[in-house]
């Protein structure tokens, strides 16, 4: 699915989901369950693929830095240059974040108070 089509996706907030004829609560419940899940996991993806390219990015500049210190580097000189630590931690922390703004629109709680 391409990144157009998700993030018209991620605009969405109506689910239709049609129960078998012969059926319980609980396999309603599962049902809606499940297709919410996969859903959010839809939603989430432009996020998912986004989040992946820029850690990609980082890790491609991590390996150029230590290829340009292990080759290029002056071994006899006092000065070394500076060890860098790629920010991972905070990207994921940022990522993180923006998952949780998303909220969880499609549970049974927010559902069931907006029907209420």
């Amino acid at each position: 699915m391409g990144d157009d089509q998700l993030s018209d996706l991620a605009a969405r907030r109506t689910l239709f989901y049609t129960a078998p004829v012969v059926n319980t609560p609980r396999q309603i419940k599962g049902g809606l369950t499940s297709q919410r899940q996969r859903l959010r996991r839809l939603v989430e993806e432009a996020l998912r693929r986004e989040e992946a390219a820029r850690f990609a990015a980082l890790n491609a500049e991590a390996k150029r830095r230590q290829r340009e210190f292990l080759v290029g580097g002056d071994w006899l000189s006092e000065a070394m240059p500076q060890h860098w630590a790629p920010p991972y931690a905070d990207l994921a922390h940022e990522y993180t974040a923006q998952r949780t703004a998303l909220g969880n629109r499609y549970s049974f709680s927010s559902w069931t108070k907006r029907t209420a």
